[in-house]
């Protein structure tokens, strides 16, 4: 896919464990992107993370999979920046948001995602009731408004997680 709206029809119409890759390019959109129930890898196409950009232009979540139904996907060779989780209280996630899915993330750049809720978690990732595994990833510079939020780059309510030859730093 080429554009943000090339992916949203591609999202809309995969089937469970279909690949999706995307072109070198920002893509943007509001509201942001989800899918649930269906087992799906999406992948930049030159395996640099930092030529495909889901950006949520500080107004939406970047990235938002829900459900066991999505068990298996990958996430790879991308970058996710600017999502923007909500603002009431208790909100999470603004990067990408995982819940009740085991997730596999690969060679990803997850930074500059904001939350502006008073007690939120996971700026850069929140993950819930689900197996997340990192690995080859850079999660920096992802920021809560306050200081009773928890998980700046990365929050896992539980679940079973596996982080490898990862890297954190800016978060706060």
């Amino acid at each position: 896919v080429a554009n943000g709206s090339e992916f949203s029809f591609a999202l809309a119409a995969s089937a469970d464990g279909d690949t999706i890759t995307m072109l070198p390019g920002t893509y943007f959109q509001s509201p942001g992107w989800a899918f649930a129930n269906k087992t799906l890898t999406i992948q930049g196409s030159t395996g640099n993370r930092e030529d495909v950009v889901i950006d949520g232009m500080n107004l939406v979540v970047g990235l938002w999979i829900d459900g066991a139904g999505a068990d298996g996907s990958v996430i790879r060779h991308l970058t996710v920046r600017n999502g923007r989780g909500p603002t009431a209280s208790n909100s999470s996630g603004a990067g990408l948001r995982i819940i009740g899915a085991d997730v596999t993330l690969r060679n990803c750049l997850i930074e500059d995602n904001h939350l502006p809720s008073s007690d939120g978690n996971g700026a850069g990732i929140y993950a819930s009731q689900g197996n997340i595994t990192i690995e080859d990833c850079l999660i920096r510079n992802n920021t809560i408004d306050s200081l009773l939020g928890d998980g700046w780059g990365v929050y896992f309510n539980a679940g079973s997680h596996a982080m490898a030859r990862r890297m954190t730093s800016g978060n706060a």
